[in-house]
């Protein structure tokens, strides 16, 4: 039982719609649970939620776009600066220009929506009322939490609702652990940090943790490490962690946030053995400890617009692999990581020296890519980097489980 869109709502201020059009009252009528921030690319559920779209939708398509992605949500929440021609599909589209709807009010209002069912709950099923009002509250501080980490102006609503102090510095890890063993974490970190609050978001854990003034990254990373490896973490169980810098307040807590992130993804960089590797199964690190990789991964982010055209000779091998049943794709990605040892490069790809070297000569004839040549080498590189479709693609190296589908079929 929740609060309809329409009871939040008082008038239709602030609704996208065709000109002349109506307000639809049946969508007004559709429930609301809660607050979500739209996550282009991800398999976010949506389901019943008001979602905060932060990229601009300044066309139809890119409308439409959002729209179909979110085909299970409440209503959209967009920028004031949205055209206000375009036409929405099913779900309201709300502007950001509306006096409820910000980002601190919505906030507020998410404290409406979860706690009138809790109430009438109480009226209803006594019996219930206790778990279903604490899983509303968690829910309610999810979203608060989501909030402040994606960058809001007014942080007072959303931290009285997290209980973070506006005073106090923070810093925010994020960790790519299992489904399975995400219990285990909170426990292990609420029993290192005991004012810790995460959430779950875009598959992996996100913690923002109060720190005492003049406190690094460093010793967080340190603490860390000393509890979770005492903790017993499973050593056949990869756990990466990326800790942000430390930020004043909670205003900036979406920087540390972001670059927890980058973090996270440097440590899964597979160009090689992955960073921290030495220090299995907890790899935790700050910026200064994947200096290398942190770089890739943001040459990668650089490099995506220039993918098409960096990648195109070795989608070229990839469809050659997958017609006849060969491995070329792999040898070239086998070579750039060993540089000139071809006996190091052949061994993983179980052939001899010479039939090594025969691939290399037929790679050339194909595609034209020619390992000797030191741009084209470079250029090779650029492209693994620039695509981890290709790099991905390289990986899959065994028949007849490698079953691909060429991106331009």
């Amino acid at each position: 039982m929740y609060r309809s869109l329409g009871a939040i709502l008082t008038d239709a201020e602030g609704i996208l719609l065709p000109q002349d059009a109506k307000v639809d009252v049946t969508l007004l009528d559709s429930p609301v649970q809660g607050l979500e921030f739209y996550q282009p690319g991800t398999a976010t559920d949506y389901t019943e939620k008001l979602v905060f779209v932060t990229v601009p939708v300044d066309d139809q398509a890119t409308l439409d776009a959002v729209s179909d992605a979110c085909a299970t949500a409440t209503g959209l929440i967009v920028s004031s600066s949205t055209p206000r021609h375009l036409s929405t599909r099913t779900q309201p589209v709300l502007l950001r220009s509306s006096s409820w709807a910000t980002t601190d009010t919505l906030v507020r209002t998410l404290t409406e929506v979860v706690s009138e069912p809790a109430t009438q709950a109480r009226l209803d099923h006594a019996e219930d009322a206790v778990p279903r009002d604490e899983a509303l509250a968690s829910r309610r501080r999810e979203s608060a939490l989501l909030a402040l980490i994606a960058g809001t102006t007014d942080t007072a609503v959303p931290a009285s609702i997290v209980g973070l102090r506006l005073d106090q510095d923070h810093v925010v890890i994020a960790a790519g652990v299992s489904a399975d063993r995400i219990a285990w974490l909170r426990h292990a970190l609420a029993a290192e940090f005991p004012d810790v609050r995460d959430v779950v978001s875009e598959g992996y854990l996100l913690a923002a943790i109060p720190v005492a003034p003049g406190d690094e990254p460093r010793s967080v990373v340190e603490r860390l490490r000393t509890r979770l490896v005492g903790a017993g973490w499973r050593r056949d169980t990869d756990l990466p962690i990326g800790v942000g810098p430390v930020v004043p307040g909670v205003l900036r807590l979406h920087e540390s946030a972001s670059t927890a992130r980058l973090i996270l993804r440097a440590l899964n960089v597979k160009l090689g053995p992955r960073p921290l590797n030495e220090s299995a199964p907890v790899r935790i690190a700050e910026a200064a400890d994947v200096e290398d990789p942190l770089a890739i991964i943001q040459a990668t982010d650089a490099l995506r617009p220039y993918a098409d055209s960096l990648t195109a000779r070795l989608w070229i091998l990839h469809q050659y692999d997958l017609d006849h049943r060969t491995d070329l794709l792999p040898t070239v990605l086998s070579a750039l990581k060993q540089q000139t040892n071809v006996a190091a490069a052949a061994r993983p790809l179980g052939i001899h020296l010479n039939s090594f070297r025969a691939r290399l000569e037929r790679i050339t004839e194909i595609s034209g890519i020619d390992l000797n040549d030191q741009a084209m080498r470079l250029r090779t590189i650029l492209a693994f980097v620039a695509s981890p479709e290709i790099h991905n693609a390289a990986l899959r190296n065994s028949w007849p489980d490698r079953i691909v589908t060429h991106r331009f079929q």
